[in-house]
């Protein structure tokens, strides 16, 4: 069940105002009645159904400055989703992540999508790592490797992702609804703007 706490969290420091598909946007979900949002989400939940339209986003093109507008590398995709559909799905995120937490899930050294750490865990650890090995009397040689996978998402094995959440922990309806949301919509993409 999710708490009115919850949903609390989810509606916390929503910003954008922009409106997509549902035509609905933050600040109109902020004077909504909470008690009948929490119960159309534990609906949702229970029943793990999702919205064709939250499966949907409104891609805006981004040109990155100083390069060339004639090459579709110079852009970057912005993904504008339902807010509906945002809130949701930071509730289920949230208690994935806990799960994770608690189970002892994670690796110690992962600090993206982690509360109270970020990359410069990372950086302080490789720095360390760095000056541990000049620091013996036979200095060791110290490598990294950084590894930049584009195009991750677009390429991840659905069927294998949830057989890895079920294996730690994340099982029952919140699994259900994961793989709802990860199907691929019905709907066409409809005036998908052309990156080109």
């Amino acid at each position: 069940m999710i708490t009115i706490r919850e949903l609390r969290y989810g509606m916390n420091n929503l910003k954008s105002n922009a409106m997509v598909q549902d035509k609905i946007h933050n600040m109109m979900l902020k004077n909504l009645n909470r008690e009948h949002l929490r119960d159309l989400r534990n609906t949702m939940l229970h029943v793990a159904y999702v919205p064709e339209e939250w499966k949907r986003a409104t891609v805006i093109p981004i040109r990155n400055q100083n390069k060339p507008s004639e090459e579709p590398e110079s852009f970057r995709p912005i993904s504008l989703t339902p807010c509906l559909g945002k809130i949701m799905q930071r509730i289920i995120n949230r208690r994935i992540s806990c799960t994770l937490e608690k189970n002892g899930q994670r690796f110690k050294t992962q600090a993206h999508f982690r509360k109270g750490r970020s990359t410069l865990d990372n950086i302080i650890s490789l720095d360390h790592f760095i000056r541990q090995g000049f620091n013996h009397l036979s200095p060791t040689i110290t490598c990294a490797i950084f590894l930049d996978v584009s195009n991750r998402f677009d390429t991840i094995w659905i069927q294998g992702l949830l057989f890895k959440f079920s294996n730690k922990g994340i099982i029952g309806n919140i699994l259900k609804w994961v793989a709802n949301l990860l199907q691929k919509s019905n709907i066409q993409r409809q005036n998908r703007p052309n990156m080109i």
